[in-house]
């Protein structure tokens, strides 16, 4: 194996790890106070209780701190679709 076939594969795998969904080794139970147990942004992903924003007057909880600014930018109706499908 070349040198340049051996970068290009170093390439792939770097860039392969950077786009990887957002992953979390919390418990898929939500903690008091928090009304999802699977984030609203990724719904495989159990919620990490640390991460956590408000909307309407409840505790939303996410994977990860990436989500929020992606939660952020969804409008009320998208938000209140995924936050039921993620409870």
């Amino acid at each position: 194996m070349n040198l340049k076939a051996i970068s290009l594969g170093l390439a792939l795998t770097a860039a392969a790890l950077s786009v990887s969904a957002c992953q979390s080794t919390k418990a898929a139970d939500a903690s008091p106070g928090i009304v999802n147990s699977k984030c609203p942004m990724a719904p495989a992903d159990p919620i990490d209780p640390k991460v956590t924003t408000q909307y309407k007057g409840q505790t939303v909880g996410f994977c990860c701190k990436g989500c929020i600014p992606d939660w952020n930018s969804l409008t009320d109706d998208q938000k209140a679709a995924r936050l039921k499908a993620s409870m």
